[in-house]
């Protein structure tokens, strides 16, 4: 490993840990009773849907910290965001670098997500599955890129989505790289392979967990989003992100065929935000910044390219 390899790396989990500790000032003590209250629901099978079902990271904190009174939740999960979030920078890291010409590029991108994460902690609580959420989308469409999509790809689903249910963006971005190749019998079994294990799991878990009130409505959701301070904080939140948005509509012309492709496995996932969902939650937009940051990059390092070129003629006259 090469120093500058090495420095970076170094800062990756540097900002991690930093990000850990953004997080434990901003989640505590508020959320301290709260948080505690419904860990323990979420371990009892009682919770709110969705808590009730996102079972690995509340189970994984329970097995490694076995906390039981508010404080000892509390430390856990900020413990196990200061290893989460460095996992989730690297993943980033990893995922960016496959389209990126610099190594500087791609934590560039990383560092743009790090910048909006104070604003996303405003509405993160217990959310450590947002960020396994980010590191296992980018392991899988890492998989899908290099063709790997046999048994780990297939346990990853699964892992997943026993996380949080956008899991189902991997096999949906699996059928969206391979349409070229529907006819082929491979392609369209592990297809229905991926899928099926997503829903079985999906279904399962909330009939073994049993049915649970929702945490918010959709029309809770709705009246909240257009009557209240929620609408006027999203707004707020979401101006911030309009450049990342640009940039990435810009980088499509200049995209592989394969970035594309992917970044439309985000459009349904918007759908989905727009009714179901708080929309100051600016967490939730993790999974369209990993399908849409490598386009921004791409647009950042063409414009740093055709300005050098312009300097370079500008020199040569």
């Amino acid at each position: 490993m090469t120093r500058s390899r090495a420095l970076i790396w170094f800062i990756l989990v540097v900002m991690g840990l930093l990000a850990a500790l953004e997080y434990s000032r901003t989640a505590y003590p508020s959320c301290l009773e709260a948080c505690g209250q419904w860990h323990r629901e979420s371990i009892a099978g009682t919770g709110f849907s969705p808590l009730r079902y996102r079972v690995f990271s509340a189970f994984a904190i329970q097995v490694i910290w076995q906390p039981t009174s508010d404080l000892e939740i509390a430390l856990a999960f900020i413990e196990a965001h200061a290893i989460a979030l460095p996992l989730m920078a690297a993943a980033l890291y990893l995922w960016f670098r496959q389209w990126t010409n610099r190594q500087i590029a791609a934590l560039a991108g990383v560092a743009i997500i790090w910048m909006y994460l104070p604003s996303m902690f405003r509405a993160w609580g217990l959310s450590l599955y947002s960020a396994f959420e980010v590191v296992f989308l980018c392991l899988g469409l890492l998989l899908i890129h290099h063709r790997r999509t046999g048994l780990l790809f297939a346990v990853l689903i699964v892992v997943a989505t026993l996380n949080r249910e956008t899991a189902l963006l991997l096999p949906l971005a699996y059928v969206v790289t391979n349409l070229q190749r529907w006819r082929e019998r491979d392609v369209l079994v592990r297809g229905a392979v991926f899928f099926g294990l997503w829903l079985v799991v999906f279904i399962g878990i909330r009939l073994v967990r049993g049915a649970a009130p929702e945490m918010v409505t959709i029309a809770g959701a709705w009246t909240a989003n257009t009557a209240g301070w929620v609408g006027v904080d999203a707004i707020l939140n979401h101006v911030f992100f309009i450049p990342i948005w640009v940039a990435a509509f810009a980088g499509i012309r200049l995209a592989p065929k394969f970035l594309k492709q992917t970044a439309l496995v985000g459009l349904p996932y918007v759908a989905l935000l727009i009714p179901f969902s708080l929309w100051n939650e600016v967490r939730l937009l993790l999974p369209l910044l990993v399908l849409w940051m490598p386009l921004a990059l791409i647009t950042f390092e063409h414009s740093d390219a055709v300005s050098h070129r312009r300097v370079i003629a500008a020199v040569d006259e």
